[in-house]
């Protein structure tokens, strides 16, 4: 019972893990490969605008899917939608695939954030000492990630790097249990609601500072 109990942490553990490397190799791989492609500070600066508004706006998109879905399936979802990112982004490294690889990358990463701890908070029997440990687990996966590029050294090596991360964590997924998150009330609704228009609005101030500017 230990063993099982040890071996289901250990998967999600890695989850945390590998869920770190590919939330942050895209701007890695914008920075170091498609610096010399005629993009410039302003796009550069679009592009952070959309990695870091977009986690928190797109966090508000699960409590709708969690009607819908389990959090299991949201966790497979939020890989699943950062495969079709990577495998677009390989045939279109231009500033256009950058936005949707980074778009995309930030609502798995919200979905997968959000998911992720409520799996602990049904799963764990102690939840402070879980996200402490999941939380540092997450932040040896950014930290190592730079020297990926220095493993890897080209585009090509390390986007299909970054797909073989992602299935196996699909892979991973398919070993959670599956967890039924119940509806939110209507107060909850409406604060996250509230929530959703002002990062919204605060967001698209962003762009058009980062745009205009």
């Amino acid at each position: 019972m230990e063993f099982a109990l040890l071996k289901k942490e250990y998967r999600i553990d890695l989850l945390f893990f590998l869920n770190s490397i590919v939330s942050t190799l895209p701007i890695i791989l914008v920075i170091f490969f498609l610096s010399n492609k005629n993009i410039t500070e302003n796009d550069i600066s679009l592009l952070f605008s959309i990695k870091f508004w977009g986690v928190a706006i797109f966090s508000c998109l699960y409590f709708p899917l969690c009607r819908r879905l389990t959090i299991k399936h949201i966790i497979i979802c939020s890989f699943f939608l950062r495969f079709l990112a990577y495998f677009y982004f390989l045939f279109n490294p231009t500033f256009y695939g950058a936005v949707i690889l980074i778009s995309v990358t930030a609502l798995a990463t919200a979905l997968f954030s959000t998911a992720s701890k409520i799996y602990l908070q049904n799963t764990s029997h102690d939840i402070a000492r879980s996200l402490s440990q999941r939380f540092t687990l997450n932040n040896i996966g950014v930290a190592i990630t730079p020297f990926l590029l220095n493993l890897f050294g080209c585009f090509n090596g390390l986007v299909i790097f970054s797909l073989f991360i992602i299935v196996m964590a699909m892979c991973l997924s398919f070993k959670l249990r599956d967890i039924q998150q119940s509806a939110q009330n209507n107060h909850q609704e409406n604060k996250f609601a509230l929530n959703f228009t002002l990062l919204s609005a605060i967001f698209l101030a962003c762009m058009a500072f980062s745009v205009f500017i």
